[in-house]
């Protein structure tokens, strides 16, 4: 059966068509952002540049990743300024790459240019924030690991 249907000539041009399609798998998950005042020749004469998209997930999986030690180190060797220092950098950079892809990916900056500038704005002011917050809950109260420790032990 399978044999007379691929001599059809509709069904063998329809499987033929179906091979030459792009893979799924080169689809490129994030764009570079591109500046605000480019005209549309700067726009025609710009070359895509494919590897700052990878390099910038790239990135972002090292940090993601480097939360799984930072954290279960803390369990093991208990609660350090060292491992706290550490633990807030990579929380702070994990949030910030995580809502700029969101900001990339819903607020074009090609079709709504001010929108991504200005939620772009609001999560590099909101990063600054987490950051100073997580160094003063370092220095001044118990610190990160000592706060999962005991929220652990509850």
């Amino acid at each position: 059966m399978a044999l007379r249907l691929a001599t059809i000539p509709a069904i063998r041009n329809t499987v033929q068509l179906k091979l030459r399609q792009q893979p799924i798998g080169l689809v490129k998950i994030h764009s570079s952002t591109a500046r605000l005042n480019s005209t549309i020749t700067e726009k025609a004469e710009k070359k895509p540049d494919r590897g700052s998209g990878s390099q910038l997930w790239n990135q972002e999986r090292i940090v993601s990743l480097s939360l799984v030690p930072l954290i279960s180190s803390q369990l093991v060797f208990g609660a350090s300024p060292f491992l706290d220092a550490f633990l807030s950098g990579a929380i702070a950079i994990h949030i910030f790459h995580g809502f700029r892809a969101c900001i990339t990916d819903y607020f074009n900056p090609e079709k709504r240019p001010y929108l991504n500038l200005l939620a772009g704005s609001t999560v590099f002011i909101g990063n600054i924030g987490v950051a100073v917050a997580c160094y003063q809950f370092n220095t001044k109260d118990i610190g990160l690991t000592e706060f999962l420790c005991r929220l652990w032990a509850q």
